[in-house]
């Protein structure tokens, strides 16, 4: 009659099953995969990954114009420079001169008796403030959109 130990018993492989099923559910549980729902990449995924780089590179890019004229605040008054003609320009604030730059359909602060010079440093751009000397410029829409130039 063989021994209680070479035979195994009903409940010892029914105890192996449970184990080896627990084993699978904490394994299947740990893995990270499980957890953030991470599927398989598809078609349709890059596609719509295009799209949104498509969107993103056509944002970022600078547009060749943003407007055709710089219209310049001072305490002096108002002044209105089309960017279609390159040139320097002075103003006269409390501080000083200040000169705005316009070339290639764009503006820029080149000099400002400031102490900060940060209105230099913004670089091209469609707003220029030089607040120390009281002086703010902006590119708005086209000439057509101007109703009076006060100066």
């Amino acid at each position: 009659m063989p021994d209680a130990d070479d035979t195994p018993s009903s409940s010892n492989t029914q105890d192996s099953s449970i184990i080896a099923s627990m084993n699978r559910h904490l394994f299947r549980r740990a893995d990270w995969r499980y957890h953030f729902g991470v599927r398989t990449f598809k078609a349709g995924d890059a596609i719509i990954l295009l799209i949104y780089a498509a969107a993103l590179t056509i944002s970022v890019l600078p547009s060749s114009r943003n407007g055709d004229i710089l219209t310049v605040e001072t305490e002096d008054g108002s002044y209105a420079y089309s960017l279609s003609e390159d040139g320097l320009h002075s103003f006269s604030g409390p501080l000083g001169t200040t000169v705005i730059e316009i070339r290639d359909g764009k503006a820029r602060v080149i000099s400002s008796p400031c102490r900060n010079g940060i209105c230099m440093e913004a670089g091209w751009s469609s707003t220029l403030c030089c607040l120390p000397n009281r002086i703010i410029a902006t590119v708005s829409g086209t000439e057509e959109d101007i109703d009076a130039i006060s100066g």
